[in-house]
């Protein structure tokens, strides 16, 4: 079987699983290739594997054993086989008491008013419209959005801000708390 090329959209360290978006394909659930951390190649001292979100990788696909009709992610490696970029087991806490890691200065944006039903992969899919979108997040009515770099964030302050979604009209700021 030949190897795929993807982008690691999602990894849930708690779970041990994460989600691939295939090259050539917009990230959706029900088409990212679920992986299990049993599956990526990663040399570890204790024996903890993970991705880190937005990362290259290398795979081959195969029925799902418990899910027949979908396929999953397997011997995942990094770019030409090396071992897969790891995500840090350490986080860094915000002033607000969240945990993530730090964003670089100007990529991360606050996101208000925000219908109840909105979760994270609406706003990060409504979002690339601006640019390359590493994270989103929603909570209680907001959202957080980071881009991979500065540009791309004031493109989306200066576009979406007051743009209807979903029914509201968004508040798009600089997120004063990464920032």
């Amino acid at each position: 079987m030949s190897r795929q090329t993807g982008i690691v959209a999602k990894w849930l360290n708690h779970r041990g699983i994460g989600f691939i978006t295939p090259d050539g394909q917009d990230s959706e659930v029900g088409k990212d290739l679920l992986v299990h951390y049993s599956n990526v190649k990663q040399e570890t001292a204790d024996g903890f594997k993970s991705l880190a979100e937005g990362s290259a990788v290398e795979f081959e696909t195969m029925e799902d054993p418990k899910n027949p009709g979908k396929m999953v992610a397997t011997n995942v490696t990094g770019p030409d086989g090396v071992d897969c970029e790891k995500r840090s087991r350490k986080f860094i806490r915000r002033s607000d008491g969240e945990g993530g890691q730090q964003a670089p200065a100007g990529c991360q944006l606050f996101v208000g008013n925000l219908s109840e039903d909105t979760n994270w992969k609406e706003l990060k899919d409504y979002f690339k419209q601006c640019g390359d979108v590493r994270r989103a997040d929603v909570k209680n009515g907001f959202g957080i959005i980071r881009y991979a770099n500065a540009e791309d964030a004031q493109s989306a302050i200066e576009r979406l801000n007051g743009a209807d979604f979903q029914g509201s009209a968004l508040e798009v700021r600089l997120d004063k708390k990464a920032n």
